[in-house]
């Protein structure tokens, strides 16, 4: 393919490529032949020959680097069949999709037919060397996530100047969706056992794993190397798609191209080039599996190398609730978590924690959640519900002219920013709950307590903990994990309302503790979230006033 493409050459658009391959000039040595007889303008026909002397040179030097500099990136898919020798196939595995928050746990790499893995607590640190020496990098959606997630870890990675992510070459073809749906549109067939799972399992079975279950990483593994090397096939049959679109007739876009005012006929696949393209792209096996002893003896992988790896098991907190109540004293204070409904036409999660005590209950209408808090005699009140409303705005309406000032404020865009999903406080769907959390903590504080606005989910993604969309079995253990234990006052097992005002008390113990980060402004309103980044420890964030160590007059009494 590379041998019959001119866009790398200035002045040459696809529209003229298709000219030339329509003159009957198919490959470079067609033009060097017809010299200053094509059907371009003279200065731009002395140019191509010029050029495609250069082409020539570097191709037999196999110098990638001129090409990628030259080609646009979305035609890179050209150099496949004279690059395929040095391609690397790619597919992450991380603890969640922020960047900011969470790390990798698994890099899955398929290079000169070998799958290679490389797993944290392991043998992590040697990626970036075994990816060196790599002319081209293939993924799927890795522009977006995968390269900017590993770059941002790893500050000594170079990644091949060559990069095609499949997602958007697919998406030229009319294959859009994720990995998975592709592959089953296209009959690319993936081992039993983990056909079905996804990210979020991914992200699941690695805290099991880190909980003691082996088995766990075996899967995560066989999962990654599925990803990884269906990569392969799926490049294969891109590539030859691909081929067939502009061979026969098409644009880079997918619509038929105008050449001297007529369309081009679809019917008029030009013979020459075709079968060329075909026989290019070599078929070899989808894979050899090397440098694995097997899944039962995964923990023990040679992973690519003769010395076998002994896997070190992450830890599952980094920061635990002990850590937290060292820093509190003798006597913890007393937190309210409310995991707050838009209306009391459902019910609302609710917690009571001091220290390591912790009872939940789930409460509907405002007169009881109010009630119970205030019997509590808490320390500070932690609401899951924006408490505040964008600046510029004095109430939640569209109809509003002051909707004007939007819909969104600094503290969602800067988790938004940060890879933590959150939805505007002021979208359609979250203006009633914006509406009662603002009412109900102008009642708390007309009551003199201290409230904050916390975020559950943002919270759990930054300790690690997986969220309730994921699993809500998951999300109690790991809370469980970061010795948060709690029960319901009914002795019913916890919902995930409850769960997430568990959440919402942790941060509050954050916040006393003074480990907390607020996010936003002041004036327009502040969510609090633990502060996990060492690099976030920084001077200026407002600190609470220091906790006074008093004994509890009852069980219900805060400090």
């Amino acid at each position: 393919m590379l041998q019959s493409t001119f866009l790398h050459v200035p002045g040459i658009g696809h529209e003229r490529e298709l000219r030339l391959w329509q003159s009957g000039v198919l490959t470079w040595g067609d033009a060097r032949r017809k010299g200053t007889k094509l059907d371009l303008p003279s200065t731009l026909a002395k140019r191509l020959v010029i050029e495609l002397e250069s082409s020539e040179a570097a191709l037999n030097e196999a110098r990638i680097d001129y090409f990628a500099q030259r080609l646009p990136p979305s035609e890179y898919w050209r150099l496949i069949p004279e690059f395929d020798h040095s391609i690397a196939y790619l597919d992450i595995e991380t603890t969640g999709l922020s960047r900011y928050y969470h790390s990798t746990t698994v890099i899955g790499l398929l290079k000169d037919d070998e799958y290679r893995v490389f797993v944290a607590g392991a043998n992590l640190e040697e990626f970036p060397r075994a990816i060196k020496g790599c002319s081209i990098l293939v993924t799927f959606n890795g522009k977006l996530f995968d390269i900017p997630f590993l770059r941002n870890k790893m500050s000594r990675l170079s990644v091949p100047l060559v990069h095609l992510d499949l997602r958007f070459l697919c998406r030229r073809l009319g294959l859009t969706g994720g990995l998975k749906e592709v592959e089953k549109r296209l009959g690319i067939r993936r081992s039993s056992g983990v056909e079905d799972f996804d990210g979020y399992d991914a992200t699941i079975l690695w805290r099991r794993y880190c909980r003691g279950n082996d088995n766990a990483l075996e899967l995560l593994v066989r999962y990654n190397m599925e990803d990884t090397v269906n990569l392969r096939p799926l490049l294969r049959e891109t590539v030859l798609r691909l081929q067939k679109q502009i061979t026969s007739g098409m644009s880079a876009k997918g619509i038929q191209t105008r050449l001297r005012g007529e369309t081009f006929d679809k019917g008029r696949v030009l013979p020459k080039i075709l079968p060329t393209l075909r026989s290019a792209v070599v078929e070899k096996p989808i894979v050899a599996v090397r440098g694995i002893d097997g899944p039962e003896k995964l923990l023990e992988m040679r992973v690519g190398s003769s010395r076998p790896v002994r896997v070190k098991r992450s830890r599952i907190q980094e920061v635990t609730l002990k850590f937290l109540l060292e820093r509190l004293g003798k006597y913890p204070p007393t937190v309210i978590g409310i995991d707050l409904s838009a209306s009391d036409k459902r019910e609302s999660g609710w917690a009571w924690m001091r220290g390591s005590e912790i009872e939940t209950a789930l409460l509907r209408t405002d007169e009881q959640i109010i009630d119970a808090t205030i019997e509590s005699i808490p320390t500070l009140i932690s609401i899951d519900s924006p408490l505040s409303l964008p600046a510029g705005r004095d109430c939640t309406r569209d109809d509003c002219e002051c909707r004007k000032f939007g819909i969104m404020r600094e503290a969602e865009r800067v988790l938004k920013s940060r890879g933590i999903n959150v939805y505007p406080s002021l979208i359609r769907s979250m203006q009633p709950l914006t509406e009662r959390g603002i009412r109900l903590a102008k009642r708390f504080k007309l009551h003199g307590f201290n409230v904050i606005e916390s975020y559950p989910g943002a919270a759990q993604d930054m300790l690690g903990i997986i969220r309730k969309k994921v699993d809500v079995e998951e999300l109690q253990l790991g809370l469980e994990d970061f010795g948060a234990t709690a029960r319901s006052k009914l002795g019913k097992s916890l919902g995930h309302d409850e769960l997430d005002a568990v959440t919402s008390a942790i941060v509050g113990y954050f916040y006393l503790t003074g480990t907390f980060e607020p996010l936003g402004s002041q004036d327009e309103g502040q969510i609090i979230v633990p502060r996990v980044r060492p690099e976030t420890y920084t001077t200026g964030f407002h600190q609470n006033t220091p906790i006074r160590e008093v004994a509890p007059r009852s069980k219900h009494a805060a400090s």
